[in-house]
């Protein structure tokens, strides 16, 4: 599963994250299994969110923010190499997988998401947006346009 799993294939990570958590096959790793939850969810895998639930009821909050610190990290890079997608996945992560969403970033990146066209990005982006004061949500328009010129200049 491993090689499809990072082939962006979900079914292959929801997969890859079951043997990781009940340790079938490979030694029980918690963080891993989260992180292919993670992305198994991000890819739409349908039960991937109960994955990803059931193990954030039982790893504790630093590991939370420790997946979700590599994930935005990993997004991030290839965010900025022109995958519109990967702007979507961030915004998702900035506002649900980390311990207290960070709705400024989240704004970015939903933001550069909806410019490439990403549909998804709109609702996210309202509630998002709510979330914010009017003078955070024109600092971070600045941003977005700012980082978007970077990512089409390439």
């Amino acid at each position: 599963f491993n090689l499809l799993a990072q082939q962006e294939v979900p079914e292959a990570q929801f997969n890859l994250s079951l043997l990781l958590f009940n340790g079938l096959g490979v030694p029980k790793n918690f963080k891993q299994a989260l992180v292919w939850s993670w992305k198994a969810y991000l890819n739409n895998h349908e039960s991937a969110i109960n994955q990803v639930n059931d193990i954030l009821e039982i790893v504790t909050p630093e590991l939370q923010s420790a997946v979700a610190d590599e994930l935005i990290q990993e997004l991030t890079e290839i965010a900025k190499n022109g995958d519109a997608t990967a702007a979507l996945k961030l915004g998702i992560t900035f506002t649900e997988l980390m311990v207290e969403p960070d709705y400024a970033s989240a704004y970015v990146w939903l933001s550069i998401a909806q410019a490439f066209g990403i549909e998804e990005a709109s609702p996210i982006m309202v509630n998002v947006t709510e979330q914010l004061a009017i003078e955070e949500v024109i600092v971070k328009q600045d941003e977005a346009a700012k980082l978007f010129a970077e990512i089409t200049e390439k």
